[in-house]
This record gives C-alpha cells, structure tokens and sequence, in this order.
C-alpha cells in the first residue's frame, strides 16, 4: 500500500496533475474563470471609489467651502509656541529663549515693509480701523485677492525691528497673537457689555474687535504687571478691513482650464526682446538679453507688456527667460539675494501691468519664464542640446530649481519652460515640479524638424515624458518653424495626456544670421495668423508668437482666433 501511495505522486501531482492537467487541482479553464472573477471584481470596487471620489469633488467649489454650517468661531493662536503648556526661560540666559525669538522673527519675516511693498498683491486699507473689505462673492473668479497691508512696525516694541529679544531680555516677553483664519468669516465687535471682562466693559469697539489678556490662576495675578498692547492704530484688537478671508485659485490649473473651455485659446504674447528691441533697446549680443532690463530699465518692460496687452494677449510672459541667480551674480556683480530679487521683479513688473491694465471681460495671467541650461552658456545650445549630454539630471534640476523658487515665490500665475532642447532636461523638470506642488506650468521644446525636438529625440517620446507630471497644463513647441508644427503635434497625438492641451508659439520663421542678426521687415512670410485654424483643431488651447513677433501679429492673430482685437487702441508698428 506504501508503494502505491507513492506512485500516486504526492505533492508533485497535487502541483501539476499531467492526466487531468490540472495545476494546483485546477484546470486551466477554471484558473481563467477565477481570474476573470476577480479582475471583473476588484474592477468594480476601484470603479465605484472613482466615481464616489469623483461625486464628490463635483460638490467642492474652487473658492467657496460647500460645507461650513458647523464651523465654529475661530480660536486664536499664538507664536512663539512652546512643547508644553507654559514658555519657561531665564533672563541671564540668551540660549533659553532663543528659539523663541528666531521663530517670532520667522513668523514677522513676511510683515516687514520690505516684503509687502514689492508684492502687488497687497493694497493700502488705511492705517486705522475701518469695516469690512468687500472684494466680491466667493463664488466669484476674480483672480488674485488683494490683502491689506500690515507691517510688523504697527506690533511697536514687540516687531523685533528695535529689539530682537522682544523684551525676553528684560524679562518683559513678548507674545504674537492672531486669529486663525476662517473663509467668509465677518467677526462682529461685542455689543453687550455684561458678557465682556471687566478690563473691557463700558469701552466701544468701532470697526475692530478687543482682546484682552489676564492671569489663569488666581496667584499669578500679582505677578503678571502691566500688559500693553500693540496693533493697528495702537489699539488691542483686530480691525476689521482685514476681513473677510477669501480662497485665491488665480494659479490653480482647474482655474486656468476653465479660461481655457469658457472663452476659447488663450492668447500668448509675442517675442519680448523683439519688441523691446523695436524700441530702441540693445540686447544682440548681451548673456542676458531682455533680463539686463530688469536692472537697467524696468519701465522698458512694462511698456512692452502693456503693448502686447492692448494687442490682445490673455497671457504675458516675464523677461526672464535668460535671468539666472548665477547669471545676475557673473554679468552683473550683484549678491545672491540681489539676484533673487531681480528675478522676482520679472513677475512683478508683470503683475503691476496687469493690474493697471482694464481688460474689460478678459482674465489675464502671468507666465514665468524658465529658458533652457543652454539660455545661460550662451552658446546657442538651447537649439542643440548638446550640453545635456555631459549634466545629468540632478544637476539640471538644481540649476533650474533656484529661478523656480523666485517666480513661484514672486506669485507667477504658472511657469513656463521653454526652449527645451533635450529630453534629459525635460525629465528634469518633471522630476523638479514634484518639489513645487502648488505650481502648475507648460513645458514648450525647440525642435529640429517635423518628428524631432532639438536633441534628436522623437517628439512623441518628449511628449510621453512631459505629460508625466499632473502639474504640466500644456506641452508643446516654440521658437520653431511654423511649417514643423502642424507634422509635430500629429507625430505626437495619441502621447498627449488627458486634461492636457497643446502649446503653441513658433517664431517668424526666418533665418537668423549670427553676423547681420534677423532680417529686417515688417511682416514674416512664414508666420501667418491663418496658421493657427490648423492647430486649433489639432487641439492647441494656448498660441502666440515667440522671436520676431510682435503685438501687431498678436492683434492679427486674435482678430483670427476671436473676431475681434481686444481694444481700439494701435498696438503699434513694432515689427523689426
């Protein structure tokens, strides 16, 4: 009987019975039952979380919170913060409370006049007291918000501009209090005086409300002293212009989708440094081209952002395209905080024209601009590529994460990435926006012919790698031939992501000439506004014009896409 059982094979059979072929005692036609079962299955689960998911982002507003019957008061905070309950430190020791101090400083960095004045998302909303400011419905896109300025000087002797110890020194310590922050919350100032502590009672409170500090416990009252209060208009309370708090979406990519569906394309501008050299400005020749304006003649780039606009573009893009925090510090002998602040002036000087721009039903944006590592060799590589080669990645992203930093900091509403040559440098942005999750983007290559980017790699290959990263709104081409794009945006049709749109904004299409510069005439046989039909319907959402076209071609190219240019004003004859 032994014997038999061991003909009878045991495990060996159980693993791979050979009569009734069977595997694991099944045959194959029930393993592909129980696969299909559970592929049909587990299918049906993810469908039903996609959809749940999906239900419920329908029911979340961009700017208002849909839900926010139960919300409470807001509590308030304080800084500095301490681990435990109380802040413990000694007078003759500076060490004990130094990490307090530092992160009051910290937390004030952003408050000093400095800061707040060269950002133009600020506005004055007077240095007392007044009602609420009104900025509009919640459920309104209005863009960027204004806020109102507060400079750390109204906190007095607890700014830390007099005394960096904020009285921790004198054994007189200083605590920030602020209330958090709540959307569309109005606090309104007490009216019944039988409910308010007695330090406050028989006071009014015209537009702001009271705070008032006091002992916890009964012993500690005479040990506390004098408490001063410091503020807006010296008094101990929040004012109240400084609500209602509004949601800010301008940059988000759900809002710039829905410019992009709700009125057509969006409009770019043109050659920046074209237009700039129109006007007399000497930039052939200069490592920094149109940037060196951003130090010499800011006003210059200003009115050559407001040309485009009354042109008709929806989209200006900053002059710092070839601006690099190491480039300002080689060309021009500035610090690296300098540099930094160069840069940011780029989305600045944009913002400002914006604002001081009326463009009636239009919504404009802001588009930093990052050129290529070649932009900065200044060797014509950004046509190349061939410096990729000898970099890898890593130092690709580092280079371009410190010119990321400042337009993103500076408020640019998205950033734009052109000129890529390379699709290692094209992976590197990818990986980098990872490292910046609020900042969406398009990423725009230089190509060598109708199928390859710059570097010789495939297009549709470039186009995969870029539609990668949920950040990237758009890809495409620029600074090309207009006859390539057409064949370009075909070659790499089926590799465009969902959600994403085709970017378009090639050159004149003349030859440059490193000896005579571009040819000189008013219009380009090459870059027609007719074009455009063609890529519109291959899916283009985003065109204009990269070098030698101007807001004259801007205006021909809307009154193409939208019938009509967006004001009566001349934008000028400003084709060289």
């Amino acid at each position: 009987m032994a014997g038999k059982k061991e003909s009878d094979g045991g495990w060996r059979k159980f693993l791979w019975n050979s009569e009734k072929r069977e595997f694991l005692g099944r045959t194959g036609g029930s393993w592909l039952k129980i696969f299909l079962f559970y592929v049909i299955f587990y299918g049906c689960l993810a469908a039903i979380f996609i959809g749940t998911i999906q239900a419920l982002l329908l029911t979340i507003h961009e700017f208002k919170p849909t839900h926010q019957d139960r919300v409470a008061p807001p509590g308030l905070s304080h800084t500095p913060r301490s681990d435990k309950s109380e802040i413990s430190f000694k007078i003759s020791d500076p060490a004990s409370y130094q990490r307090y101090t530092a992160s009051m400083m910290a937390f004030l960095k952003p408050y000093s006049k400095e800061e707040q004045d060269k950002d133009s998302n600020y506005e004055d909303c007077s240095e007392s007291p007044k009602t609420y400011t009104d900025r509009g419905k919640l459920e309104d896109d209005h863009g960027v918000r204004k806020s109102c300025y507060f400079y750390r000087s109204h906190l007095g002797s607890c700014s830390g501009e007099t005394d960096e110890s904020f009285g921790f020194s004198e054994g007189k310590p200083c605590l920030i209090v602020k209330l958090n922050r709540i959307v569309n919350f109005r606090p309104k100032p007490p009216t019944n005086n039988s409910t308010l502590p007695d330090g406050l009672k028989g006071k009014t409170f015209e537009n702001y409300i009271p705070i008032h500090c006091k002992n916890r416990r009964e012993e500690d009252e005479s040990k506390i002293g004098e408490i001063k209060y410091f503020g807006l208009g010296g008094l101990a309370g929040f004012p109240l212009q400084y609500y209602p708090y509004y949601v800010s979406a301008m940059a988000s990519s759900a809002c710039i989708k829905r410019m992009i569906l709700g009125d057509g394309p969006l409009i770019l501008d043109g050659g920046l440094a074209t237009e700039l050299e129109a006007r007399g400005a000497e930039l052939q020749g200069d490592p920094l081209w149109s940037a060196r304006l951003l130090h010499t003649n800011p006003q210059a780039i200003k009115e050559a952002h407001s040309r485009f606009l009354l042109s008709g573009a929806d989209v200006i893009t900053t002059a710092t395209y070839q601006a690099s925090v190491q480039g300002f510090i080689s060309h021009l002998g500035v610090s690296c905080d300098e540099a930094r602040e160069l840069l940011m002036s780029g989305v600045h000087l944009a913002k400002e024209t914006v604002e001081t721009f009326r463009p009636g039903d239009r919504s404009l944006l802001v588009a930093g601009s990052v050129g290529p590592y070649g932009a900065f060799l200044h060797d014509g590589s950004e046509y190349s590529g061939a410096y990729a080669q000898r970099m890898s990645v890593e130092e690709l992203k580092l280079w371009h994460k410190a010119q990321v930093e400042c337009l993103a900091a500076a408020g640019a509403d998205l950033v734009a990435f052109e000129t890529i040559p390379s699709i290692k440098e094209a992976q590197a942005v990818v990986e980098l926006l990872r490292e910046f999750p609020d900042c969406n983007a398009w990423l725009s290559f230089s190509c060598k012919d109708e199928k390859h980017i710059s570097d010789g790699s495939p297009f549709v290959d470039a186009v995969r790698l870029a539609c990668r990263s949920p950040q990237l709104l758009a890809v495409g081409v620029n600074c090309c031939h207009p006859a390539v794009v057409e064949p370009l945006l075909d070659s790499a049709r089926a590799a465009l992501g969902p959600g994403v749109s085709w970017v378009v904004y090639p050159n004149s299409g003349e030859e440059w000439d490193a000896e005579q510069g571009w040819p000189r005439s008013e219009w380009t046989a090459g870059w027609t506004p007719e074009l455009s039909g063609a890529w519109l319907k291959q899916g283009a959402a985003l065109l204009g014009g990269c070098c030698r076209i101007g807001p004259a071609h801007i205006a021909a190219l809307r009154r193409q896409l939208k019938g009509s240019s967006s004001s009566s004003s001349d934008p000028a004859d400003s084709n060289t």
